[in-house]
């Protein structure tokens, strides 16, 4: 699974909405889930790790080459199980595998086409300032929009933006009470 970033917009012209394929060699998939990221699921028939990882539930999602013969690993998995069970398969077949850490990946938010168009059209006409340069109706009246649909389309995209914040930053967060 690879996560692609596009962030002028210039894969927009190559790839649709959902692009699939297969030979002898793989296939893939590629959707699109914002307006600048696609999200690429590839597996390769002809590589003896990927198979492994794909038939222990796991990703492979990047690769680098150190020295001239051992190559590292980024691989996630649903649990720590499921990696064990890949290096013991990877041992199993003669590879040389050594789990070296384990960490929590970085989850950034991802905001649907319309969550995104929603929160940019309100950002853009001064919904976020303060004073509102505008409301919820003003905004769909002039867009042709209806408020209840607009309304949840942004609280959601509001939601999940803010969600990541306090996620990521809870151990940061002070309490102002004392």
């Amino acid at each position: 699974m690879v996560k692609i970033s596009d962030p002028h917009g210039s894969l927009k012209s190559i790839l649709s909405d959902k692009m699939e394929g297969e030979n002898d060699l793989g296939k893939f998939n590629i959707t699109r889930i914002s307006n600048r990221q696609y999200i690429a699921m590839v597996i390769n028939y002809k590589c003896q790790v990927s198979r492994i990882a794909t038939e222990n539930g796991c990703f492979i999602t990047s690769a680098s080459r150190e020295n001239n013969d051992m190559i590292l690993w980024t691989v996630v998995g649903v649990d720590s199980e499921s990696i064990k069970n890949m290096v013991r398969a990877l041992r199993d077949e003669g590879c040389y595998a050594e789990k070296i850490a384990t960490y929590i990946p970085d989850f950034t938010p991802t905001l649907t086409i319309k969550q995104e168009k929603a929160l940019r059209m309100a950002f853009d006409a001064g919904y976020y300032e303060i004073p509102r340069k505008n409301n919820i109706h003003d905004l769909c009246k002039r867009n042709g929009l209806s408020p209840s649909t607009f309304d949840v389309t942004l609280r959601t995209a509001e939601k999940k933006i803010v969600s990541y914040y306090l996620q990521g930053n809870k151990d940061n967060i002070v309490d102002r009470r004392h």
